[in-house]
């Protein structure tokens, strides 16, 4: 990790960290180099890798990689040089330990999550946690991306801060105390998964007009889902109906798991607190009924007086 490295010049580096924003330069000497800055939970640090002695494989803009190199110190500031890099399997270990917060727009994000995970006693359940965050085409979306163009939180982060409000209020709800209230847990974090394939930072992308969220998030998670299988088959199936009861046409409109109500409510209640916290904030103290661009009306009551109090 950034904050374990050794700041002695000279001193040798091997880590596995992220790269950001890798850039090649033109030195005084017309040597190409490149530079970047390595990133991990921790903290970040310059970077630089001169093209003629560098050994290893191309580093790309936040990519996991294991850099072997030395610490420099050079105008005020310590450096990495790199010799050589290659790509790093985020397949064990701590996942979040490899997400910058940085890469979070919603502060104390990363935190929360690691409390959520914390709280899992399932050690299954937590590895099935761990294994959607070791893939990065989905952690790195899951973390940065709004949960929506124009609805409830839709701003960068948004789709984290509504999953992580989804997990917790389950959690608080059931107090986590049993199998079913963990899986309700699990489902909540991870109910919108999908929408790491169907939004991108401003826009719908092209799956995403044709396809609605729900129906991708199933296929994301069949790996781990898998994995869980080997473990708990019926632990993984009960995460496969909590996450798609409402979209099958049989069974009723009652769920055949009561937990399953829980994640409902969860991700109702988030969603609509959001929607009326940004309609009340953009509209005048007075006002007490208001609706959004799809009709949906919020109401509250007037404020309590000092003399009525």
């Amino acid at each position: 990790m950034i904050a374990s490295l050794e700041y002695r010049p000279n001193a040798p580096v091997e880590a596995t960290l992220r790269i950001h924003n890798p850039t090649i330069r033109t030195a005084r000497n017309n040597k190409r180099y490149l530079a970047c800055t390595l990133r991990d939970r921790s903290g970040h640090i310059p970077a630089y890798a001169w093209l003629d002695r560098y050994d290893g494989d191309q580093l790309e803009d936040k990519t996991l990689v294991t850099v072997y190199g030395s610490m420099r110190h050079f105008a005020d500031r310590w450096h990495v040089d790199i010799s050589a890099a290659t790509r790093a399997e985020n397949s064990s270990g701590d996942p979040l330990q490899h997400l910058p917060g940085d890469y979070c727009p919603i502060a104390g994000g990363i935190q929360r999550l690691e409390a959520i995970l914390n709280q899992l006693k399932i050690m299954p359940l937590r590895e099935f946690i761990l294994n959607v965050l070791r893939n990065d085409s989905m952690a790195l979306p899951f973390i940065s991306l709004p949960a929506s163009q124009k609805h409830h939180h839709s701003y960068a982060g948004g789709l984290l801060e509504h999953s992580l409000e989804c997990a917790e209020f389950v959690i608080r709800a059931t107090g986590c105390m049993h199998e079913q209230d963990e899986l309700a847990a699990c489902a909540a974090l991870l109910h919108d998964i999908g929408k790491t394939k169907t939004l991108n930072r401003t826009s719908r992308s092209l799956i995403g007009a044709l396809l609605g969220h729900d129906l991708l998030t199933l296929e994301l998670l069949a790996q781990p889902l898998a994995q869980l299988d080997h473990v708990w088959p019926d632990g993984a199936t009960a995460l496969r109906y909590l996450l798609s009861w409402k979209l099958q046409s049989y069974g009723g409109k009652r769920p055949l798991m009561t937990v399953a109500e829980v994640v409902q409510a969860a991700d109702r209640i988030s969603s609509g607190l959001n929607n009326e916290s940004v309609l009340f904030g953009a509209s005048p103290a007075w006002k007490k009924l208001v609706s959004d661009e799809a009709g949906r009306k919020f109401w509250r009551p007037e404020k309590l007086t000092a003399d009525a109090a």
